[in-house]
């Protein structure tokens, strides 16, 4: 029988390597892809029996290649399992609407892969699998004699990677146990299943079933030894790459919180403002991620006000602020863009706002913007004494709390209105 085909598509190359070798200890012979995009290519060229697809990659993701492979009526056909560490029910709903047959996680096991290819129908019933790995009726007669043949080889001790194949070394380990496990167990049935001597025959003499299970243990020992070996010293590695990551993860936030108020004592420092300001009357005009403060036609809405408090009299201190806002943002090959509207508030790869963060103090406050301001003061005779500050990140109003049915989209919706811009006016004498 044709062996059958599966094509691995992850930009990880441990995740391709440990789904791999799961898959070949079935039989299957296995392509892998780095990318959508390349998924694509190869299937215009091949048509594997089925495909696991991780879902965040560079450039076109996971959803975006399963929707594009069951358009194409060549490919429809083709059963597409998520290969991903993204889990619940919503995402698995999520999954089989757009045509994918289920979800196989980054943390399985050999038998979960066993479980998905008995699913797929790409591997046979499990009783069919017994009957073909029964031993030939020959190795039946001599039980006595082969049954003595040398165990399979000991499981080959692996060389420790301090991060990445911790995981690939468990799987490894589970998949040649229970291997060997079975092999040993079909040989002492076949063993204890010896036919009664016939006529014909030559009578051989019977071997003790009791010893040949005592030589069996026996044999089985050294290689149950070195599995315990072996999973203590995997344990142990794992509770230190456990601790050092705690460790590493409370010196991050903790350098994260500094760098956090460093910049935000340098934007006082550079603005020159106080943080108070007595206004009496505020005009705010929100701005969309990714523009700057005073861009998009807003410095025009700003002269606007300056005419109105021009022709109403106004006497006084006016202080055009800047505030920056925290956005819900998903990571693609650019950076990072706004997450899309109906996905989990608690699924954004970041919530700040890297894009503002990145101006400098004189992409904030444009030319145009500072001549206006100028005007104003010197044009009004001192009547008006105009202002441009940084605000940092101080919300107008509150962010909501976070739970299991917030969306980026809520947030997002929040974020804008604190990413704004505050005219802010205090009458009296200038």
């Amino acid at each position: 029988m044709t062996a059958k085909r599966a094509l691995v598509v992850d930009d990880s190359r441990s995740a391709r390597v440990i789904l791999s070798r799961m898959l070949e200890t079935h039989g299957l012979h296995v392509d892998t892809a780095e990318s959508g995009e390349q998924a694509l290519d190869y299937l215009r060229e091949a048509h594997p029996d089925v495909v696991f697809m991780d879902h965040l990659m560079p450039g076109m993701d996971g959803f975006d290649a399963v929707k594009a492979i069951k358009r194409d009526a060549r490919t429809a056909t083709i059963p597409v399992m998520m290969y991903t560490s993204q889990e619940g029910d919503d995402y698995l709903r999520e999954a089989r609407a757009i045509g994918a047959v289920g979800v196989l996680s980054k943390t399985l096991l050999q038998t979960d892969v066993s479980r998905a290819l008995y699913q797929l129908k790409l591997l046979p019933e499990r009783r069919d699998r017994e009957v073909s790995r029964s031993a030939p009726q020959s190795f039946v007669q001599h039980a006595p004699h082969s049954i003595l043949q040398p165990l399979p080889q000991p499981i080959a001790t692996t060389t420790f990677a301090p991060r990445e194949n911790l995981a690939d070394l468990k799987r490894s380990l589970e998949a040649s146990m229970e291997h060997a496990a079975r092999r040993i167990s079909n040989e002492i049935r076949s063993a204890i299943q010896v036919p009664q001597p016939n006529e014909t025959a030559p009578s051989r003499p019977a071997t003790p079933r009791g010893l040949i299970a005592a030589l069996l243990l026996f044999s089985l020992l050294p290689t149950l030894v070195c599995g315990a070996l072996l999973w203590r010293s995997f344990a142990l590695g794992k509770a230190r790459l456990d601790q050092a990551n705690a460790r590493l993860g409370i010196v991050v936030a903790e350098q994260q919180t500094q760098i956090e108020t460093l910049r935000a004592e340098l934007r006082n420092r550079t603005s020159g403002e106080a943080t108070e300001f007595p206004s009496t009357r505020t005009e705010v005009l929100p701005i969309a991620y990714g523009e700057p403060p005073f861009a998009g036609g807003r410095v025009e809405l700003i002269r606007k006000v300056f005419e109105q408090l021009q022709a109403d009299g106004f006497k006084g201190q006016v202080r055009v602020g800047y505030f920056t806002g925290d956005f819900c943002l998903t990571r693609n090959v650019n950076g990072y863009a706004l997450a899309k509207a109906e996905l989990p508030q608690r699924r954004c790869d970041l919530i700040g706002n890297p894009f503002d963060d990145a101006l400098t103090a004189t992409q904030r406050q444009s030319s145009e913007l500072t001549a206006l301001v100028n005007f104003v003061t010197q044009g009004g005779r001192g009547a008006i004494q105009a202002t441009i500050a940084d605000g940092g990140r101080k919300p107008s109003v509150a962010y909501p709390s976070q739970s299991d049915t917030l969306t980026a989209g809520a947030w997002n919706q929040v974020a804008e209105r604190n990413n704004r811009i505050e005219i802010a006016t205090a009458p009296g004498n200038p």
